[in-house]
């Protein structure tokens, strides 16, 4: 895998959930009427989401870790494939996959 520079692939991201959310729900986020109180609570939800997310990966990387391979893990590839997996809700992650044996 290549490693692009991040503002590039957050653009990527950005323009393909503009698609996926105007295929979802038929408008653009300024073409959407919510109120102020609205778009902050769609925010913050997500931001609960985030959290959760964030918990299961550390979750797996401290199972990593307490077995003892802390040292072979390549956190650059890591990091890509965490980003990758954020869209799915990480339920496809497996950091296992990616480390190298000692």
């Amino acid at each position: 895998m290549t490693i692009k520079d991040t503002e590039t692939e957050v653009c990527a991201d950005i323009k393909r959930r503009q698609e996926l959310g105007i295929a979802k729900y038929g408008t653009t986020v300024a073409q959407n009427p919510l109120e102020l109180r609205q778009w902050l609570q769609h925010a913050y939800e997500e931001k609960l989401d985030d959290a959760v997310y964030m918990k299961r990966a550390i979750q797996q990387l401290d199972k990593i870790i307490d077995a003892g391979v802390a040292s072979a893990i390549n956190v650059d590839e890591i990091m890509a494939q965490v980003t990758s997996s954020l869209g799915s809700k990480l339920g496809n992650l497996d950091i296992g996959s990616i480390i190298s044996p000692k």
